[in-house]
């Protein structure tokens, strides 16, 4: 039966009407922390409660959502713009024309910046920093990762229909921070 709880002694797992295992427990703070994601199998969502249970054990536990917002706001703009284009199926030519605009352009200005400390004012004196003898270069860079995509990114597309960054870097106020974007909405 759906939502009916096991015996396992730890945790609860109910199955959704997708097919899908939900997993959560309570923590040790005594509020129920649900898995930050539902699993394909009730093996996957026991073994992600197994770990939880353990990380108790050892008293090294933190909440889920706090492992996941502390991550992502450690992430800097070159290893999210790193996994991007990992996880992008691009022709050969497109992922090197990507890579080496990342490597010559956008890096060297942003790599080690977290990504929530990237406004739209460091973009725009980025930009003008740009060579300019060579005004398709400095487009394509800022193409990449510029206000300039109306494409909405996942992170934007339920709350506007105002224009979107295609990279983390965002078109917002001045000294004021840069909401994480998805460049995925380049390709």
């Amino acid at each position: 039966m759906a939502g009916k709880r096991s015996h396992r002694g730890f945790g609860y797992i109910r199955k959704l009407p997708s097919s899908r295992s939900q997993a959560s427990y309570a923590g040790p703070d005594l509020e129920r922390h649900n898995a930050p994601d539902t699993f394909q199998t009730k093996g996957d969502a026991e073994r992600w409660l197994g770990g939880e249970q353990a990380a108790m054990a050892a008293g090294t536990w933190v909440s889920p959502s706090t492992r996941t917002s502390a991550a992502h706001r450690a992430m800097t703009f070159g290893q999210y713009a790193e996994r991007w284009l990992a996880r992008r199926e691009l022709k050969p030519r497109t992922r090197d024309h990507y890579a080496s605009l990342l490597e010559r352009q956008i890096l060297p200005a942003f790599g080690e910046t977290p990504l929530k400390g990237i406004t739209s004012e460091a973009v725009r004196d980025w930009h003008d920093d740009l060579d300019r003898t060579r005004p398709t270069l400095r487009a394509h860079a800022y193409g990449y990762c510029g206000p300039s995509s109306r494409r909405p990114s996942p992170t934007s597309a339920s709350r506007s229909t105002q224009p979107t960054s295609a990279a983390p870097v965002s078109h917002v106020e001045p000294g004021r921070s840069a909401q994480p974007r998805s460049l995925s909405s380049r390709c």
